[in-house]
């Protein structure tokens, strides 16, 4: 059953009608309701009346109707005041409880089971029919592209892919990839594909490896996260996992207040740094070229001595020569601590 669609739909009806409504097993059991105070109780009224699948029942100071959810199972709705308005809202909400889950496309499942919008029971009987394969690892990938590129972007995925894609945003798209061996490039051909194509550089977010098809919208998540996350924090990159942002990830959990503390003993002065968009964007490039001097050089398009240049005006301001390892650790660690105390509600894992 669509859970938390459903939840929003009485949610928002709540606010139009201004009633009282509730979700019910047969039994009576309320698992949901506008009233919070009513949840976990037994509407005792239940066993009094026999329902039949919509049709509407006026008991006392509730309307009744009961529908077949997407398990089977009946799923009873009631909502508090008897009237004309009433009624037609338990027509309307029967008509979203009604739908047979199991009609629904094998794309808009996946993507049901990548938003989490579906539940366990669900997903088990429609994976069957589908013939998706619930066990094995797989890892989601997913490609972040402006809207007006979106149709190009899927055709060149269409065409390099043989894996499940699916459209999740107006800039998202989602390869379910199964893994089959511990290649790690695949992703880095597929930006590099792109942008050859497109000349335009997609993001793309490499979500954890999971076991099972319950795990996918994990693995979603985290790949979306990592996007939103990773441009904040190494914005050069066209890709990002939890390996690239282990440094991000691991100082994000550290409080404020004790980032803070902590950033007060480098006297650095890494907030001039900020200032100059050359000088930063150039130690980005360095450290994604693992400090090399001549493939950051010809990434930035200049000379191997203006570059040096560079990295010596980084030092005088900072006092860390990012040629040396040691300092390239430390003033990464500030770079990105600065960068977390400046984006506080940025959060990896939402």
């Amino acid at each position: 059953m669509h859970i938390q669609r459903i939840k929003s739909i009485i949610h928002s009806l709540k606010d139009i009608i201004d009633t009282e409504i509730n979700l019910l097993d047969e039994n009576g059991y309320i698992f949901h309701s506008t009233d919070t105070n009513k949840i976990g109780n037994y509407d005792n009224q239940i066993i009094s009346f026999e329902l039949n699948d919509g049709f509407l029942i006026e008991k006392q100071e509730y309307i009744y109707c009961s529908y077949n959810s997407y398990e089977e199972d009946k799923c009873i709705l009631s909502i508090k005041g008897i009237n004309e308005d009433t009624q037609k809202f338990a027509k309307m909400i029967g008509i979203f409880l009604g739908t047979d889950i199991k009609n629904i496309s094998r794309n808009d499942f996946i993507k049901s089971i990548l938003l989490n919008t579906i539940s366990d029971d669900s997903i088990k009987n429609v994976c069957e029919k589908h013939h998706i394969v619930t066990q094995g690892q797989v890892q989601i990938i997913v490609i972040e592209a402006t809207e007006n590129l979106m149709g190009t972007v899927e055709e060149i995925l269409s065409a390099l892919l043989s894996d499940e894609i699916i459209r999740i945003k107006s800039k998202y798209f989602a390869v379910i990839k199964r893994i089959t061996d511990k290649n790690n490039d695949f992703p880095t051909f597929l930006s590099e594909t792109i942008s050859s194509e497109l000349l335009y550089e997609v993001k793309i977010g490499i979500g954890v490896i999971v076991d099972d098809v319950y795990d996918w919208h994990f693995s979603y998540k985290t790949a979306e996260n990592f996007i939103e996350i990773g441009k904040v924090f190494l914005p050069s990159h066209k890709t990002y996992s939890f390996k690239s942002l282990t440094i991000p990830l691991m100082i994000s959990k550290i409080q404020a207040n004790d980032l803070e503390e902590i950033m007060k003993q480098f006297d650095c002065n890494i907030k001039s740094l900020f200032s100059n968009n050359e000088l930063l964007n150039t130690a980005f490039i360095f450290f994604k070229n693992n400090l090399n001097i001549s493939d950051t050089a010809r990434d930035l398009f200049v000379h191997r001595n203006t570059l040096i240049y560079r990295l010596s005006k980084i030092q005088d301001i900072t006092g860390y020569d990012l040629r040396i390892f040691e300092d390239a650790i430390l003033f990464n660690v500030m770079i990105n601590g600065h960068l977390c105390l400046t984006n506080e509600n940025k959060s990896i894992i939402k």
